[in-house]
């Protein structure tokens, strides 16, 4: 697990890797965890990129939803943030990469949070592969040699 106290003084490179190796290290539910240190700790990331990501698991919570869901969940925090303090370092420290397949259960997952973060003028990029398959290692492989 990611020690954010080690990675406060990362930059560049190695947050990115870092950033990275959390968000694809289970797919579905890894990524979507790993989603809100990246966005919460914006001290400690300097560019994240994602490969795959899921960041809506309510499927998964069986109707369970409290404060602890919301807040780990980009797609329902994001868009009422409203703290200056947050855009400011999202904005002048930050570019985040979304690359997902054009055949990814998670596309829309994806495009649906580069929507949120354009409307809050968060700065990214949105890559949609045309690879087959693309929810897997192989795809992700490659995303790492393109985006790191």
């Amino acid at each position: 697990m990611l020690n954010f106290n080690e990675a406060r003084g990362w930059t560049g490179r190695a947050a990115v890797l870092a950033a990275f190796a959390a968000a694809t290290a289970l797919a579905m539910p890894g990524a979507a965890s790993a989603k809100p240190p990246v966005f919460n700790t914006v001290y400690a990331f300097n560019g994240p990129t994602d490969g795959s990501g899921a960041f809506d698991l309510t499927v998964f919570l069986q109707g369970y939803y409290d404060e602890n869901c919301y807040l780990n969940l980009p797609t329902h925090y994001l868009p009422a943030l409203g703290d200056p303090w947050y855009f400011d370092r999202y904005r002048s420290h930050h570019h985040y990469v979304l690359a997902t397949g054009w055949d990814d259960q998670c596309l829309g997952q994806n495009q649906n949070l580069a929507r949120i973060m354009g409307a809050k003028g968060i700065p990214h990029n949105l890559y949609i592969w045309d690879s087959w398959n693309s929810h897997d290692w192989p795809t992700w492989a490659r995303m790492m040699n393109e985006y790191l």
